[in-house]
C-alpha cells in the first residue's frame, strides 16, 4: 500500500526548492501555497513509485 506525503516531507522539499532556488525566496503566498500542494503531489508519486520498486524488488527474490 502507498504511503503518503506528510506535511513534514512537504515542508522539508519546500525549504529545499527555495534554498537551491527552485521556488523564488520571496513568493507570494499564493505561491508557496501552489508550490506545496505541487511538491505534495511530487512526493506522493515518489513515494508511490518506490512501493511499487520494492513489490518488484521482493517478488524476484522469491523465484
Amino acid at each position: 500500500m502507498a504511503r503518503s506525503a506528510t506535511p513534514e516531507m512537504i515542508k522539508a522539499a519546500l525549504i529545499k526548492a527555495i534554498e537551491t532556488g527552485l521556488i523564488p525566496r520571496h513568493s507570494h503566498l499564493d505561491a508557496y501555497l501552489k508550490s506545496w500542494d505541487n511538491l505534495a503531489l511530487v512526493i506522493q508519486a515518489a513515494l508511490e513509485a518506490t512501493d511499487k520498486s520494492l513489490v518488484l524488488v521482493l517478488k524476484a527474490g522469491h523465484q
